[in-house]
C-alpha cells in the first residue's frame, strides 16, 4: 500500500503520516472472519491494508451487500465520528490486515497533533461525503430516474 495514494492521507507530509501509522493497532482477519456486527459498539477507524472486506446490512430478507472494500479503503468511519453503534456488518473476503485507531487514541493523538487531526477529519468527511454520492446515485438508478 502506497501511502500517498490513501484517500485517509492526502494532504499529510510523509512524516505526519508515520507518526500517524505508529499509533495504530495491528490486526489481521482469515476469509469468513467477522471484524464487527451491526449494532456492536463502535469507536475504531480501520485501515486496510490488505485483503478484501465485505460491508452489509441485515434485512428481513438476510444480508444486503453494500460495498467491497480493499487496500487503502476505511471503514468504521461513521461510528468514530457520532459515537453510534455500527451502521453495518464486515466480513473478511481475503486475509486482510488493516491498521486500527480507537477513539481514544484518535482523541489524544489530535490533541498533540492538531493539523493531522484536522486533516485526518477533513478526510473521513469526504470520504463519508463519496459514499453517500455513490448511494444517492444507485438509488436513482434503481428508482429508474
Amino acid at each position: 500500500m502506497d501511502p500517498a495514494s490513501v484517500p485517509l492521507f492526502q494532504g499529510m507530509l510523509d512524516g505526519e503520516i508515520g507518526k500517524f501509522t505508529l499509533v495504530a493497532l495491528q490486526r489481521t482477519y482469515q476469509p469468513g472472519e467477522t471484524i464487527f456486527r451491526e449494532n456492536d459498539p463502535g469507536g475504531d477507524l480501520l485501515l486496510i491494508e490488505k485483503g478484501l472486506v465485505e460491508v452489509r446490512v441485515r434485512g428481513e430478507g438476510g444480508a444486503i451487500g453494500l460495498v467491497s472494500l480493499g487496500p487503502s479503503d476505511v471503514l468504521g468511519e461513521i461510528s468514530v465520528i457520532d459515537e453510534g453503534p455500527r451502521s453495518a456488518e464486515a466480513e473478511a473476503k481475503a486475509p486482510t490486515r488493516v491498521h486500527v485507531w480507537t477513539r481514544e487514541v484518535l482523541r489524544r493523538f489530535f490533541e498533540k497533533e492538531p493539523r493531522i487531526g484536522y486533516i485526518i477529519s477533513s478526510n473521513i468527511g469526504r470520504i463519508i461525503a463519496t459514499r453517500i454520492r455513490g448511494a444517492n446515485a444507485l438509488l436513482l438508478y434503481r428508482a429508474g430516474r
